[in-house]
């Protein structure tokens, strides 16, 4: 399998090496070093029994905090839709 992924659009972001999850992150720093943005991608196994878009939707909504630190990072707003551009099992998280 392979992938590439850009960088979140919009000047300050930087990329942090080491994440200790083993996926990509940037991070932005707003306002304060205490308060960031986290922009992370994590590649998970999903089983292969999934039948139809729908199906994978819901269960990448399940898996979005997937090795997350809870005592760490809030998440505040996940908003996922399905995006077909590079095939039917893609999803996007905003």
């Amino acid at each position: 399998m392979g992938l590439s992924i850009l960088p979140p659009q919009g000047g300050g972001w930087f990329f942090l090496d080491g994440n200790p999850n083993g996926g990509l992150m940037f991070t932005k720093t707003m306002g304060s070093p205490q308060h960031m943005v986290v922009c992370s991608l994590t590649i998970v196994p999903i089983s292969e029994n999934i039948q139809g878009t729908q199906e994978f939707l819901e269960t990448v909504k399940q898996m979005q905090m997937f090795n997350v630190d809870l005592n760490r990072f809030k998440n505040i707003k996940s908003n996922f839709t399905l995006n077909e551009r590079f095939g039917s099992t893609l999803a996007r998280m905003a």
